[in-house]
């Protein structure tokens, strides 16, 4: 078996964090970015990068991330979050292999009260999470062996995100107002990289893989503003602002955000032996 690994988004968060484990692993990593692949223009060129590199398992963090863009440009969220992703899947199943796909909390209204399961019917309310539900369905639709992975607030230390967003803002406020009626389990892109590298890895050595969609997030669940405060906590050199807990009216978006983005870690760690992400431990390292 090839012990190559194709992944996508490489310029990503979760993408850039798999590829810096490309020296913990005795597999070869295939970075493709969007230079190699722009996914909204030719979702079908999956095809072709599957057969020009013949990889043994494909890991796809790729997607249109940009949760108020979706709204205006529907057409591109959805060729990157859905007609690519059905096209690389369709390659996947052309050629026999595996596809590890990374999808969001985002998919799911937000309406209940714990932790959304695996097993909870999805009804997602911006586009963005549309175009991922929809790139979920096609995946299932055309290929057994996949696992879809839910998470959801994803962070690191590099890139655009609530992380570094707070830890420039901080450098330029006295003062910030933080959403506190929105709860979720914020995410490390190193976790989640190891996670599905884990999977990956797994695969390759033969082990049976119980296929199928899974939700992976840190904890311990919180608000925003919670997170916001965890930031600056372990910032202890740095200036601190005085935030202010706010609610979602105030702070309008164009697409509609899930009151509680939180998901339960449960199968994935029962299952797969996959440890939980503590992102209090990962904000401070």
């Amino acid at each position: 078996m090839s012990a190559h690994i194709l992944v996508t988004g490489v310029n990503g968060q979760v993408g850039g964090a798999i590829m810096a484990l490309k020296d913990d692993y005795p597999f070869e990593l295939i970075p493709i970015s969007r230079a190699n692949w722009n996914m909204a223009k030719e979702p079908e060129k999956a095809v072709e990068l599957i057969e020009q590199y013949q990889p043994a398992i494909v890991i796809n963090p790729a997607a249109y991330t940009n949760v108020d863009g979706a709204e205006d440009d529907q057409e591109a969220a959805f060729a990157v979050n859905a007609s690519a992703v059905a096209e690389l899947a369709k390659a996947c199943e052309k050629a026999d292999i595996p596809l590890l796909h990374v999808s969001t909390d985002y998919v799911f209204d937000g309406t209940k009260e714990t932790p959304y399961t695996e097993d909870d019917p999805i009804n997602p309310i911006n586009v963005y999470g549309k175009s991922k539900a929809e790139g979920e369905r096609r995946v299932r639709e055309v290929l057994n062996a996949h696992i879809i992975l839910r998470t959801s607030w994803v962070f690191s230390k590099n890139g655009k995100n609530f992380v570094t967003t707070m830890r420039r803002l901080g450098k330029e406020r006295d003062e910030l107002k933080i959403v506190d009626d929105q709860c979720g389990g914020p995410t490390s892109a190193d976790c989640i990289a190891n996670v599905l590298m884990g999977i990956a890895s797994q695969y390759l050595q033969g082990k049976a893989i119980s296929w199928g969609t899974y939700h992976y997030a840190g904890s311990p669940i919180v608000s925003w503003y919670e997170f916001a405060e965890a930031i600056f906590e372990a910032e202890a050199e740095a200036h601190r602002p005085k935030l202010i807990p706010c609610a979602s009216t105030e702070y309008p978006t164009k697409a509609q955000r899930p009151k509680n983005s939180a998901l339960c870690s449960a199968r994935i760690q029962r299952e797969m032996g996959v440890l939980g992400c503590d992102w209090v431990t990962e904000v401070r390292s």
